[in-house]
């Protein structure tokens, strides 16, 4: 029996090596998925930065990505910035992502998304960036802990995840299928969206009769910020959370828009964080937001709209005196 069980560990470990291989071979062809390219792009282009050359870090999901411009804040702002935004992105995510940049970079700014559907949840799309981080100790730990059973399947089983190459010679012998060219559309971790979307096609919207009840957050995403609000204050960084706007008509579709704003202003009151929501009348007002030219789809910014609220967001950073100014 002994015999047998020394055997079967052997065999275990070869045939999860071989996975490890195999695995990691095909994924050097490539990501699986289309929409996940920009990732590869994204963390490619953010480690060609010179250490220590970055002064402010966007830090968020999909309305982040497609939502800031670092070629408009910088060029307002005068200072140097990176979109590390991406679909879903949470805040135990973010913590990950945030870690990392440290060890390169030391922003003097973070700016962190708040979109309540990312504290809605816990485990949703944490593979989107981790397959790019450098592992060490710790990070396979937060792996462990926060991930689902399938999410660490596929971390730790590359084969599976790849698996979908291995019937197509394309791409063993390097002819990929056309995916967008995400060289193009990528510019510092943000992805243009130049769709607009017709008014007519946001009076039914996925927000469609939502209330907002804080029982839906889930206290790990609370947890996680947390964390992300003392791992800035460790390091000497500011932080700022901000709202992106929803159009007009989705926000009056929402039966309770106002406990939503109410309960994150709370937060940051409690963690004394200056927060630009963009969804309050005192800002939508003075940037003027319009659902007929200014969104892709209904919940985030297009090409447009980027550039509007990117301009402001850097008029703030480098004139508020809650904000950090050019130079210092």
């Amino acid at each position: 029996m002994k015999s047998f069980l020394i055997k079967l560990t052997v065999y275990s470990l070869a045939i999860y090596l071989i996975n490890l291989v195999i695995g990691l071979g095909f994924k050097a062809l490539g990501p699986k998925y289309s929409d996940a390219a920009y990732g590869q792009v994204k963390w490619e282009n953010f480690r060609s930065l010179p250490a220590d050359s970055l002064d402010v870090l966007f830090l968020g999901s999909s309305h982040f990505l497609s939502g800031i411009d670092p070629a408009v804040i910088d060029s307002v702002s005068g200072m140097t910035s990176y979109n590390m935004a991406r679909v879903g992105l949470r805040p135990a995510s973010a913590y990950v992502l945030l870690n990392e940049v440290i060890e390169k970079q030391h922003p003097k700014v973070v700016v962190l998304d708040i979109f309540y559907r990312t504290f809605t949840g816990a485990g949703y799309n944490h593979l989107y960036d981790f397959g790019y981080v450098e592992y060490d100790q710790s990070k396979v730990a937060f792996a462990l802990d926060n991930f689902t059973v399938a999410e660490n399947a596929r971390l730790f089983f590359p084969t599976y995840v790849y698996r979908s190459h291995f019937p197509k010679l394309r791409p063993l012998l390097g002819l990929r299928t056309k995916k967008d060219n995400w060289e193009e559309l990528h510019y510092k971790g943000y992805v243009k969206h130049p769709e607009i979307i017709e008014v007519s096609d946001l009076e039914q919207n996925e927000f469609m009769n939502y209330h907002f009840d804080k029982d839906q957050i889930d206290p790990k995403n609370l947890v996680y910020l947390d964390k992300l609000v003392k791992l800035c204050a460790k390091n000497d960084i500011k932080m700022i959370w901000v709202s992106t706007p929803l159009p007009e008509i989705c926000l009056e579709s929402i039966q309770n828009q106002s406990d939503i704003d109410a309960y994150f202003q709370d937060l940051a009151d409690k963690y004394d964080v200056p927060y630009l929501n963009y969804n309050t009348n005192q800002l939508r007002q003075k940037v003027s937001f319009s659902d007929s030219s200014d969104y892709s789809d209904d919940d985030h910014l297009n090409v447009t709209g980027a550039e509007k609220i990117s301009q402001d967001i850097a008029y703030r950073i480098l004139h508020k005196d809650y904000m950090l100014a050019a130079g210092e």
